[in-house]
């Protein structure tokens, strides 16, 4: 698969920015020659033509005004354009990585990417590039217009305009680190700030804030340090390029002065040469430090880039290349699944720890709409388990098959279309009740609140201002806590899976709601896994099978329902 480049936005855009240049080498051209205006007047013949050289610089005036309006806009739809192409290619790449990638991931360096790194890219990369677009036309044409006025000229204004873009970029070394530094250390603060956040009411139980504040502030001080140290390169950059550009000024006017008193050009002239020094100083420090920070950015383009490319050209897990066989291997492609009719799991072990087994030869079947019970102690695997067969979890022992073709050799955004999975900590969105149970899918009201009848919250829905658009508070102030479990088990049940893992979905509810949705959970036709510490439920003997797990042991017993 093509990678995705920070360049590629050109090639998209390409008559955008065909446009962006014609417009912006117009800028090149007129802005320089406002220069002229004063020579035309001084050098005129007479008060008509005078007055006519004065219309005339009045329409380039507005010309250059016009254009660079132009110019300036039709950049900023293309800046702005490209930050929001690459946003989206990065949050598409984070909303499509597999669980375990997930998991491995620092959600603070994708938080920091996604704001820090991006305004980073539009700012030292985009702008820049314009910026060197815009001054190097004038440059350049400012240069051509020192040959009409005298080639001599030319020849000691292009010696001296090189020192103050070449000196400047002996820094970029210094800039490049010093900004992939600064970005690294705002990925830390906001990893920082973020547990702080989430974690708010874990400090305030146990009194930690004052901790907790002190190692923000310190990762504050760092960032604040690191972008000061980049600032102060580029600072050295601007002031150097300052430094040149005013020495340039003074070369030309000398040469110019000698060249009035020599006769070669008239005092109109000289003074036009002078004022269009200013088009070959401003670019030259403009240029100096725009090629810098482009310089500069290089880092924060290939981090940015990484992201959006990760997993392109990355080679299947050794999990999975182990086990598949024939065609699979060869191509990395997988098999669909169109319908799930029964799981196996064969002498399944797992451990997070290499010395500390979790799980231990698991062996079971079900298909045929069974339902099936997962009982026993906290931390002896059941949830653990359940992930394993929804394939949260990779790095396992043993086989876990659906329909008898092994999990591994399955294509698991097909498998996961065909198996609904709610935990007991299933995560609820700053958004409305509605769009947390459809999740943007196309459900209609009546489908929402059949399932909200089904896990008894109609009725309370139906008390709320808004109803199902009543938005959740970020901070979850305004729903309790089993109601927010019973949206999120909504949230599975409005789908038509043919299987179902349901892990403590009813652990903060009253008996009479819990029995009221265990009941008819064990009417769907669908397989249905159940993970419960409601062993004594009215409901349990009407499980077909009942697995109590031991940590490390496996399977202790199993009974048969009624």
């Amino acid at each position: 698969m093509k990678k995705i480049q920070i360049y590629d936005y050109f090639q998209q855009k390409k008559w955008s920015w065909v446009l962006l240049i014609v417009v912006t080498l117009v800028v090149g051209v007129v802005a320089p020659m406002k220069s002229f205006i004063l020579q035309w007047m001084i050098d005129a013949e007479s008060k008509q033509e005078a007055i006519t050289y004065l219309m005339v610089g009045i329409a380039i005036i507005a010309l250059t005004f016009l254009s660079e309006s132009a110019s300036r806009n039709i950049f900023s739809k293309l800046q702005c354009g490209a930050v929001e192409y690459f946003r989206n290619c990065c949050i598409n790449t984070i909303v499509n990585r597999n669980i375990e990638t997930y998991r491995n991931t620092s959600k603070s360096a994708d938080l920091s990417t996604l704001t820090n790194d991006m305004k980073m890219l539009s700012e030292d990369f985009y702008n820049a590039l314009y910026q060197v677009l815009l001054y190097g036309s004038m440059l350049l044409f400012a240069l051509c217009m020192y040959i009409y006025i005298n080639p001599s000229l030319l020849l000691f204004v292009a010696i001296a305009a090189t020192a103050p873009i070449a000196l400047p970029r002996l820094l970029d070394s210094r800039l490049k680190n010093n900004r992939l530094l600064f970005s690294q250390k705002s990925e830390a603060y906001v990893q920082g700030s973020t547990e702080i956040l989430n974690g708010f009411e874990v400090l305030h139980d146990f009194q930690a804030q004052k901790g907790f504040a002190k190692q923000n502030q310190k990762a504050g001080r760092a960032c604040a340090a690191s972008e000061y140290s980049f600032l102060r390169v580029m600072n050295y950059s601007i002031t150097l390029s300052s430094l040149l550009g005013n020495v340039l000024f003074f070369i030309v006017l000398l040469i110019g002065m000698l060249l009035v008193f020599d006769n070669k050009i008239s005092i109109g002239y000289m003074v036009a040469a002078t004022n269009l020094s200013n088009f070959i100083i401003a670019p030259c420090q403009v240029l100096s430090q725009n090629f810098a920070r482009i310089k500069a950015s290089k880092k924060i383009q290939e981090k940015i880039e990484n992201l959006i490319n990760e997993g392109k050209e990355a080679p299947l897990s050794q999990n999975k290349t182990l086990l598949l066989e024939n065609e699979t291997a060869q191509t990395g492609k997988y098999v669909p699944i169109a319908q799930i009719e029964s799981v196996q799991l064969e002498n399944v072990s797992f451990r997070y720890d290499k010395d500390q087994p979790l799980i231990e030869h698991i062996t079971l079947a079900c298909g045929g709409g069974e339902k099936i019970a997962l009982i026993g102690q906290s931390g002896c695997g059941k949830s653990t388990l359940a992930k394993l067969i929804y394939g949260y979890i990779e790095q396992y022992k043993g086989t876990i098959a659906f329909n008898y073709t092994d999990m591994k050799k399955l294509d698991m955004r097909s498998l996961h279309q065909h198996i609904g999975y709610s935990s007991q900590s299933s995560y609820i969105f700053h958004d409305t009740i509605k769009n947390n149970i459809c999740l943007y899918a196309d459900y209609s009201d009546n489908e929402v609140k059949r399932v909200l009848e089904i896990v008894g919250l109609s009725k309370e829905i139906a008390l709320l201002e808004n109803g199902l658009e009543t938005v959740i508070d970020e901070n979850i102030k305004n729903l309790s806590g089993g109601q927010l479990q019973r949206i999120a088990l909504a949230r599975v049940l409005i789908r038509k899976y043919d299987m179902l893992i349901l892990d403590e979905v009813t652990s903060s509810l009253d008996p009479e709601t819990t029995k009221n949705i265990m009941e008819y959970v064990l009417e769907l036709p669908n397989i249905v896994i159940v993970i419960t510490h409601d062993v004594f439920g009215s409901y349990m003997n009407r499980f077909d099978k009942v697995y109590t797990i031991e940590k490390g042991l496996g399977f202790r017993t199993m009974l048969q329902g009624s």
